[in-house]
């Protein structure tokens, strides 16, 4: 009984942390970047290893344990989750190893593949379950399965982390360093006293938790990005402002000079029709050094009086 309500408090524990970190993560604006994305579907895979494990380790504790069917059905369902949670993970250590970021569909693709077929696998393939006083143990291929898969997840994270060996102290492998050695410990803990298998969850909401303080921050990402953006606007107004004056006043000598030369010759013609048509190129003239004046107002405006 005391090792139940021990599993229970530790876990639910830890479940309420997961839950806030949630809460925190998914109350703000996010920009829909490859990290945030994973690492949304992280937290779900948290919540949902978390309590798949609180509902397995009620159904296999001593005197909850009579209904086999039910023991396989929650052990199926954790079995799945792991296998998401694996998968999640060792996606984004593959994805931030990786040198090309344009094969990130390609490999995302890949994944999801390897994750849905890892589920069917699961479901179909059988587990065992010993009921004993202690409680109920369960067996089987099934099991096998998931802790071969898992296997295979963290050597591949390893694999990448190795691969990038130029950039080992990159704060986002920290979550992985700390799961090897604080798994390493639970595992050594586990052949000693198996009855603390209970610390595996709470490792995992752990590493999700310190995981939340690696990834780029995206309020500042955005913060950042809307900065370049409003550099860039009055960086393009000044030039387009520059360009216009620059035009304007190289525009205004020539138009003056056609005024001035012809009021010089409108006055020696004596043909109405001559003076007609003079008259008129003047009156255009005249229009066209009106509106590049406008321009020249319109370029002299001061960026800052804008507002974004």
């Amino acid at each position: 009984m005391e090792n139940i309500l021990g599993f229970l408090l530790i876990n639910i524990y830890s479940l309420l942390v997961i839950i806030a970190t949630s809460v925190v993560f998914f109350s703000k604006q996010r920009l829909r970047q490859t990290e945030d994305e994973t690492y949304k579907n992280f937290l779900i895979a948290n919540i949902f290893i978390t309590l798949s494990g609180i509902i397995l380790g009620l159904t296999v504790s001593p005197g909850l344990n009579d209904n086999s069917f039910l023991i396989i059905l929650c052990n199926k369902i954790y079995l799945i989750a792991l296998i998401f949670w694996i998968s999640i993970l060792t996606f984004y250590y593959t994805y931030v190893s990786l040198k090309d970021k344009r094969k990130e569909k390609k490999l995302k693709k890949i994944f999801n593949i390897i994750t849905v077929i890892s589920m069917i696998i699961i479901i179909l393939i059988p587990i065992t379950v010993d009921v004993t006083s202690n409680g109920a143990v369960a067996e089987g291929p099934a099991i096998m399965f998931t802790y071969t898969m898992f296997g295979i997840g963290f050597i591949f994270q390893i694999i990448c982390v190795l691969s990038n060996y130029k950039n080992l102290k990159n704060k986002k492998y920290i979550p992985l360093y700390l799961l090897i050695f604080l798994g390493s410990i639970v595992l050594i803990s586990m052949m000693i006293n198996p009855t603390l298998n209970y610390l595996i969850n709470p490792i995992f909401n752990f590493i999700a938790i310190i995981m939340f303080h690696t990834i780029e921050n995206p309020d500042m990402q955005m913060i950042d990005t809307l900065l370049r953006n409003k550099e860039l606007v009055e960086q393009t107004v000044n030039d387009k402002s520059n360009f216009l004056f620059k035009i304007s006043q190289e525009m205004k000598k020539p138009i003056q000079n056609i005024v001035r030369n012809i009021r010089l010759y409108k006055d020696d013609f004596s043909k109405e029709d001559t003076k007609l048509l003079i008259a008129n190129i003047e009156s255009e003239a005249n229009n066209a050094y009106f509106i590049l004046n406008d321009i020249v107002s319109v370029s002299s405006m001061d960026v800052k009086k804008f507002k974004m």
